[in-house]
């Protein structure tokens, strides 16, 4: 028989930032001039996503149904999200901005930019 863990007290779970990424993203002191253009609009969606904020246009319930294939949207922050985008989709800019929000926000978060290794981008699915 396995002996009993204790809970480990003091832990909490990490602070919401001050600062969404949806804020950040659409904020024209910040990055809302570099996503501003319309063509932005899906990884506007998907910062809302991360930040769990309600999805409440047509367009970004639909992006989030045909994307995940599931029949609820979610009630908060994502905890997992694999993106497949092709080229020239703005992955580096929506990435960059991720890093510079995770770095300069004082706060404890789980998300991790892990993209494929080479070899692996290479190959087309």
């Amino acid at each position: 028989m396995a002996p009993k863990r204790k809970p480990v007290r003091g832990l909490k779970k990490p602070a919401a930032p001050d600062i969404t990424l949806t804020h950040v993203m659409s904020d024209p002191a910040l990055f809302g001039k570099v996503f501003a253009s319309p063509s932005f609009w899906t990884w506007r969606t998907v910062a809302k996503l991360i930040d769990g904020i309600p999805l409440t246009e047509k367009r970004e319930i639909d992006l989030y149904f045909q994307c995940t294939g599931r029949s609820k949207l979610p009630t908060g922050p994502v905890r997992r999200m694999f993106i497949l985008a092709g080229r020239r989709a703005g992955k580096d800019r929506f990435e960059s901005a991720i890093a510079v929000w995770l770095h300069v926000l004082p706060f404890p978060a789980a998300i991790r930019l892990a993209p494929a290794p080479l070899s692996r981008r290479r190959r087309v699915l």
